[in-house]
């Protein structure tokens, strides 16, 4: 259950609905039912039965197929419709065109539009439908510079204590300072911006809720010309500099899937690339037989 409000505000346009019972049919916690007079209304809720209760998926608000039912303060009049789904093409297209940014423009993004992008990308499947994740965005380009050097100190620090970042060595630290003291700065790759999904981890999936969420803010990134790269080793050195994350304002309960930094690309790639030649696809055909397709 998302919270534990009990009015869902539940709202019939009478002149709309054709009793077909599509909502009752989708309800999937069996809250819904038609009346006598063929007029959905919300069963009682039962606290202690969170199976049985309203999740406010408003899967009755997108399924009903006159647009008479809204829930949550939500109205159909206010949702995009389904003919605006991009074609399978056009899906294919956004798959094999979205690359990771490595050369950014030095100029802020507009926070209104990164405001809708994650706005639009509250729309992510989690678990029970819980949307507990939470996104937390730096906007400036000023204040990624004070993080990026903050960060990097803050691990220099404590390698010299002996601490190293997971699957980092003493090595692998030496040859990111050589890089870094050459004006090299291939860990944030120049990205004026940068977001982290985290959430609890006392409810949801919060792994899977989280980075799913991640990959929906990518893809939203993409379609809206911004060029967005995975900050694997930052998110590894997050892991071992506590000020760096008291920066970021995340709180310690709280799972960070990844890091990624965004902003302007400094140019666009007019194609896409063709890199499925060494997926392995393996077709289950019973006990202990499969084949690769």
């Amino acid at each position: 259950m998302k919270n534990a409000i009990l009015d869902k505000k539940l709202a019939i346009d009478r002149e709309k609905c054709i009793h077909c019972g599509r909502c009752q049919e989708i309800c999937w916690n069996g809250m819904l039912k038609l009346g006598a007079d063929g007029i959905p209304h919300m069963e009682p809720t039962d606290l202690s039965d969170e199976w049985h209760m309203c999740w406010e998926c408003q899967r009755c608000l997108a399924g009903c197929p006159t647009g008479a039912l809204s829930i949550c303060g939500k109205k159909p009049e206010d949702s995009l419709s389904r003919d605006l789904l991009p074609s399978p093409l056009q899906i294919e297209a956004l798959l094999t065109n979205r690359r990771s940014c490595r050369s950014f423009k030095q100029e802020n993004v507009d926070p209104e539009l990164i405001r809708h992008i994650l706005y639009v990308c509250g729309n992510s499947p989690t678990g029970s439908c819980n949307q507990v994740y939470e996104c937390t965005v730096i906007d400036d380009k000023e204040v990624m510079r004070e993080f990026t050097s903050r960060l990097r100190d803050e691990m220099y620090q404590q390698a010299a204590k002996g601490i190293y970042p997971p699957r980092f060595t003493k090595e692998d630290l030496a040859v990111f300072k050589t890089c870094y003291d050459k004006g090299e700065e291939f860990c944030f790759r120049g990205a004026p911006h940068m977001l982290a999904v985290h959430a609890p981890t006392t409810r949801g999936e919060w792994v899977f809720d989280t980075t799913i969420a991640l990959t929906y803010a990518e893809l939203a990134m993409t379609c809206n010309g911004l060029g967005v790269i995975y900050l694997t080793t930052p998110w590894a050195a997050l892991q071992v500099c506590p000020k760096s994350r008291a920066f970021l304002q995340i709180p310690e309960d709280h799972y960070i899937s990844c890091l990624v930094g965004f902003g302007k690309p400094e140019f666009q790639f007019p194609r896409g690339v063709q890199r499925s030649d060494s997926l392995k696809i393996h077709r289950i055909l019973g006990e202990n037989r499969q084949e690769l397709l």
